[in-house]
């Protein structure tokens, strides 16, 4: 049983690095253009709530994901290396 190959470590590594820099630059549009507006009238169903509470959580969310793949990725690129 060995080490996979390096071609099984790539697709990891970027999927992860690009998902995060995704996070990241939703993170700064956010921040630059501000959230949705707050429900002004009466919202029975909630969906403004819940498109401002996405809104503000998906940054985040993409950032640790993608934090998460690229970090599995090395794993398996050390593993690789060392054989």
């Amino acid at each position: 049983m060995g080490a996979p190959p390096l071609s099984f470590d790539l697709p990891f590594l970027l999927l992860g690095a690009g998902v995060f820099a995704a996070g990241v630059m939703l993170l700064r549009t956010l921040r630059r253009d501000g959230l949705p507006p707050k429900p002004t009238g009466p919202d029975p169903l909630g969906r403004q709530s819940v498109r401002r509470i996405l809104a503000m959580a998906a940054p985040y969310f993409l950032m640790l994901w993608g934090a998460g793949f690229f970090s599995g990725g090395v794993l398996l690129l050390t593993e690789t290396v060392q054989g």
